[in-house]
């Protein structure tokens, strides 16, 4: 009996063994495997280190160009404010200046107007002087001549010298009577019938 205990343990123990001896085997599997992941993560932790530093260096120089090229943008934007304002003023003004043009166009078409009529006024004053200068005046050789031939007896007979017209007058007379006297508006413009 003792004996088979004996054996019962060298078997348990053999067992141990090759459990021990497999788990070995298992780990230095595991411990190798580590050491090939350990060098990958190392080479993976260089490359994030310098990708870090190439990004530090990177958004330092963004932040210098942005400095750099801030500083013109924004004297720009200020100057575009500067301009905007100015260009609102002129606006105002424009507006305004309109305005008062818009008005003295309606004053000025209502003045045309008038003007118009005072022309129109004045066409009509000179053609009624012109008419006026054109008609026959008083004529006084004339209406003397005329008193004279009431005066005569109508039983006179015509001179022989002057043949007889039965009341028409000659070319002459008509126009003797149509110039008639020196009138006063002779050397002006309105002496002149012909304008």
């Amino acid at each position: 009996m003792l004996a088979q205990i004996q054996i019962f343990i060298e078997i348990a123990l053999s067992a141990l063994l090759l459990l021990g001896i497999a788990f070995n085997f298992h780990i230095s599997r595991t411990l190798s495997s580590l050491k090939s992941d350990r060098a990958n993560l190392l080479k993976l932790i260089e490359k994030l280190e310098t990708s870090i530093k190439n990004a530090h260096d990177g958004v330092e120089k963004l932040r210098v160009a942005g400095q750099v090229s801030g500083r013109p943008l924004t004297r720009t934007i200020e100057q575009a404010k500067i301009v905007g304002s100015e260009l609102d003023t002129l606006v105002d003004r424009a507006d305004s200046k309109a305005e008062k043009l818009t008005d003295l166009t309606t004053k000025a078409s209502s003045r045309e107007l008038a003007l118009g009529k005072l022309l129109d006024d004045a066409a009509d004053l000179k053609l009624d002087l012109l008419r006026k200068i054109e008609s026959p005046l008083i004529h006084e050789p004339e209406k003397a001549k005329e008193a004279e031939a009431v005066s005569k007896p109508a039983a006179s007979t015509p001179s022989t010298d002057q043949p007889a017209t039965s009341g028409r007058r000659t070319p002459q007379q008509e126009t003797k009577s149509f110039r008639g006297p020196k009138q006063r508006f002779e050397n002006t413009f309105l002496g002149d019938p012909s304008r």
